[in-house]
């Protein structure tokens, strides 16, 4: 009899989700010492599966409680005190139809469910990286998957190639440059009929990390992409998330799947200041682009939170140290330009 060949969990959780992955690790366990090994060590030191079935079951209920609720609950488990800011502009925000909302940081990974914990509108779309996308066809409901431009580029080496699950995915998918550009296209045109139609759509210009990092022109392409009878009727949002970081949330992830007694924690979540596709066009006339877009939005942004593009503390960490050096020859080639000019002034 012929044996049935396994499908890779890569291409396992691509067709079905996670919660049929789960599934079928688990069954593959009782045939494998490995994965049982691991799976007991997981559950007697750590919380991973723990945590990815709570997450198969957030998403899975998503139909009968709400994606607010949901969101909530989340939030509540981790026990995360959300304290809201907002400008005087817009205070209905919860409420508003046609708003692109774009966070100017993402140093967790928690600051989209903030925002769905927050937002009462039934149409929002989060603008997430294709990997997510999968995790279930309820979750697909409320996002739209991209991917970098070099996605399909070989990435990672070694155990980190290995074992990274992005790596692994992405390996599986094996995309050509063109379709990663359609499939691009088709979310970013999917975001601005959502706009059009009174809707809400969430994106971080910056992906994953620091306000430091720098921005992909997703947004700029979702703004051109707005008709311009409907420019007028969607309005640009910046939010900024403060008391986050990845290790932070980890360790409060970590303590809550634990039952390890913890305080609640109070973040701050920022929105700044409103204004619509229209207002944009006009400040920025002729000179309209993506480029002009991106640039503009993101020192409105930061001139907003009161952030620097390159403040001093960054190149305190050692990982920052190439980016240090290289800074300060650049500098003192520009104040050497200037002073040869006068070298004979200072011979005397």
């Amino acid at each position: 009899m012929e044996r049935r060949q396994q499908k890779n969990f890569a291409s396992l959780y691509k067709e079905s989700g996670l919660e049929v992955l789960l599934k079928e690790l688990k069954s593959r366990s009782e045939k494998n010492f490995f994965l049982k090994s691991l799976l007991k060590f997981d559950q007697k030191h750590f919380f991973a599966h723990k945590f990815l079935n709570d997450l198969v079951n957030f998403e899975k209920n998503i139909p009968k409680y709400g994606l607010k609720k949901q969101a909530t609950k989340f939030i509540n488990k981790l026990k995360l005190n959300t304290a809201v800011y907002s400008d005087i502009s817009n205070k209905n925000f919860q409420n508003q139809k046609g708003l692109l909302i774009y966070g100017v940081n993402h140093n967790a990974f928690i600051e989209p469910i903030i925002l769905f914990s927050l937002l009462n509108q039934k149409k929002v779309k989060l603008i997430l990286f294709r990997m997510y996308y999968f995790l279930g066809k309820h979750i697909q409901k409320y996002s739209l998957p991209v991917a970098a431009r070099n996605y399909s580029n070989k990435r990672g080496f070694g155990l980190v190639d290995k074992f990274d699950p992005s790596q692994r995915f992405r390996r599986s998918e094996t995309l050509s440059d063109s379709q990663i550009i359609k499939n691009n296209d088709k979310s970013i045109k999917s975001a601005a009929k959502t706009l059009e139609e009174g809707g809400i759509v969430v994106i971080f210009p910056g992906g994953g990390g620091s306000e430091l990092k720098k921005w992909g022109f997703g947004i700029s392409r979702i703004i051109l992409n707005i008709k311009k009878e409907k420019r007028g009727d969607v309005s640009l949002l910046p939010v900024y998330f403060s008391g986050m970081g990845y290790k932070r949330m980890l360790f409060r992830i970590i303590k809550a799947y634990k039952k390890i007694k913890q305080g609640s924690l109070r973040v701050g979540v920022y929105f700044g200041k409103e204004k619509t596709i229209s207002v944009l066009y006009r400040l920025l006339g002729n000179r309209i682009s993506e480029e002009a877009i991106l640039t503009y939005l993101r020192k409105d942004a930061f001139s907003q939170y009161g952030l620097k593009e390159y403040p001093f503390k960054v190149y305190l960490y050692p990982r920052n140290y190439p980016l240090a050096l290289a800074r300060s020859f650049a500098f003192l080639t520009k104040i050497m330009i200037q002073i040869l000019p006068f070298r004979d002034f200072f011979r005397g």
